[in-house]
């Protein structure tokens, strides 16, 4: 394996706490075997189970947001399995792209978290639960586990199998187990996009150029117009793309240099 292109973590040896929980005496210090594992909550920094004061904390408690969750203050992007009346369906935030389900014996679940390529990231699987009433949370200090890639890396990943408790596997019928797999792929930093209309003759007739911090909601399709076809300007290369639909996609990489897909309307 060449270190500097590719650092990869190895399937998740995890401590049993994590892949099977443990009935405590105390509900509020930690998971019990009727918590079911449900999915990952990637943070870029680590989440101590200490506090400034040094100080153990306790579980950190999802709040809603759409189809997922958020914990406090944490930052990072979730991907979850979500059960409704035995029936197994996912959900991630924006930011994890390429989700992949699927199902059988097994269920499976894949995401990609992209990143600016040629800078040094790291990322670490919170496992989040679901208790048997419903509540999600995560516990500081149990990350599945740590990976990072340097400037020259282009791709990491996390994986780990679970089974769940009986008493899951009593409420949803027949879930028997689950894989999950979390990557960090490294992609280029968008720098502009230049959008050029033209006419049945394959002439420009329009031009819009917009840097990467300066781009429009909107762009509107001039009399005339035929086709739309957009270059995507990054470091040395410049890819095009004809525009089908009324959107144009492009990625816009935010201050903890993860990437997101956005749209532009057609108007």
């Amino acid at each position: 394996m060449n270190k500097k292109r590719y650092w990869t973590a190895l399937s998740l040896v995890l401590l049993v706490l994590l892949l099977t929980g443990c009935r405590l005496a105390d509900k509020e210090k930690g998971q019990t075997s009727e918590d079911l594992l449900i999915g990952f909550f990637v943070t870029l920094d680590y989440v101590d189970s200490e506090d400034e004061n040094g100080r153990e904390r306790g579980p950190i408690y999802g709040t809603k947001k759409g189809d997922t969750y958020q914990f406090g203050d944490l930052k990072g992007y979730g991907m979850y399995f979500k059960t409704y009346d035995g029936a197994v369906s996912g959900a991630s935030d924006e930011e994890i792209r390429d989700l992949k389900i699927g199902g059988g014996d097994q269920f499976s679940l894949e995401g990609t978290l992209y990143v600016e390529s040629g800078k040094k990231h790291s990322m670490y699987a919170n496992a989040v639960y679901q208790t048997s009433d419903g509540k999600v949370y995560l516990m500081p200090g149990q990350t599945g586990g740590s990976a990072e890639f340097d400037e020259l890396g282009d791709a990491l990943n996390q994986d780990m199998e679970y089974e769940p408790s009986e008493a899951f596997k009593t409420k949803y019928g027949e879930l028997k187990k689950f894989s999950y797999k979390v990557n960090m792929k490294g992609a280029p930093n968008l720098q502009k996009i230049v959008v050029k209309q033209f006419d049945k003759g394959d002439n420009v007739i329009a031009v819009t150029t917009m840097a990467a911090d300066s781009i429009k909601e909107e762009v509107k399709k001039v009399k005339g117009a035929s086709y739309i076809m957009v270059e995507y300007h990054t470091e040395g290369k410049v890819e095009r793309k004809i525009c089908e639909g009324d959107t144009i996609e492009y990625s816009h990489t935010k201050k903890d240099g993860v990437i997101v897909i956005k749209d532009i309307t057609i108007v």
